[in-house]
């Protein structure tokens, strides 16, 4: 039996009223297996919107200009959610 994919399941609708209760965020932090001390060790995996948060040597160096991404909004990434230390782990976690 294989586990639910966390991207998939971290806002899914309440079975109730047919809602998501996070919105586009994630209700609960998607964990990487980059470990951490400090959200500071933690880092988005993409420079646009990125769906998972890696170690800061993992993560790809930001550019000296400015960074163009699409004006899209993706759920469960860094466009609604940010890059932190959970249970020694790095992970996206809700605002």
């Amino acid at each position: 039996m294989s586990s639910p994919d966390p991207a998939t399941t971290a806002a899914s609708p309440d079975a109730q009223s047919g809602e998501h209760k996070c919105g586009c965020a994630p209700c609960e932090p998607i964990k990487s297996l980059d470990p951490c001390q400090t959200d500071a060790d933690c880092a988005p995996s993409a420079l646009c919107h990125a769906t998972a948060c890696v170690a800061v040597a993992k993560a790809p160096p930001r550019p000296a200009g400015p960074v163009m991404c699409t004006k899209n909004l993706v759920c469960n990434s860094t466009d609604v959610a940010r890059c932190g230390c959970v249970d020694n782990l790095c992970a996206l976690v809700a605002h």
